[in-house]
């Protein structure tokens, strides 16, 4: 999968989102990086193995120190394996 292609699966994932919320017009994709190639302090998920995956980082209305919110998508499949805090505040 290329970066462009985990993009646009983020990109349906978010429309979802931008649904439910009541700031949609600020909600956005921030990067795309696969989990190899982070760099700095990579999210802290337990039972989700983050290996061959791509960490989507996204643009969302700040309310303070807060934790990234992210979407894993599995390289080879496509899948999203997980949505939501990236536990890294701090």
């Amino acid at each position: 999968m290329t970066t462009d292609e985990a993009r646009q699966k983020a990109e349906c994932h978010l429309a979802a989102l931008r649904k439910k919320s009541p700031f949609r017009d600020a909600l956005g994709i921030r990067s795309v990086v696969r989990f190899e190639e982070l760099q700095g302090r990579a999210p802290s998920l337990y039972g989700t193995p983050l290996e061959g995956c791509w960490i989507v980082y996204l643009k969302m209305p700040l309310r303070g120190l807060q934790s990234s919110t992210i979407l894993v998508i599995d390289d080879a499949t496509g899948a999203l394996k997980y949505s939501g805090s990236a536990f890294d505040e701090g």
